[in-house]
């Protein structure tokens, strides 16, 4: 946090820690047979996932910048009204937040990710009185 005049503030936080562990399957099964998607008009087989063991995996380390910035003043009835404009992850890294398991041809398997959160801006007005 930085103050550079006596009502304004500037702050910033930057997050980073380790991806979560997750389980994710050892082996997947082809049971025979085909399921139908009507959602998305498409067929697919049937499998079972097979798990060895619990949080045998990890997703990918999880980092973000947020910042923003407090205007302090003071109102003609002498309250105290605060303006803050922020953004949370400001560089928009999309952080791994779900991995779904795939098995490529060579039997190998692995998860894609995906992340859904990227760069979210607010503006918010607080009175005190």
């Amino acid at each position: 946090m930085w103050k550079p005049k006596k009502n304004v503030e500037i702050v910033s936080m930057w997050t980073i820690h380790s991806g979560n562990r997750v389980t994710a399957p050892s082996y997947i099964y082809l049971t025979g047979g085909e399921y139908y998607d009507m959602e998305s008009g498409k067929t697919y087989p049937n499998v079972e996932l097979i798990y060895t063991s619990p949080n045998n995996a990890h997703m990918p380390a999880y980092h973000r910048l947020d910042i923003g910035a407090n205007f302090h003043k003071q109102t003609p009835r002498g309250n105290q009204a605060v303006w803050s404009v922020s953004v949370y992850n400001a560089y928009c890294h999309m952080n791994a937040i779900v991995m779904i398991p795939e098995q490529h041809g060579d039997g190998r398997i692995m998860g894609r990710v995906s992340g859904l959160i990227p760069i979210i801006p607010s503006v918010s007005y607080t009175l005190k009185f």
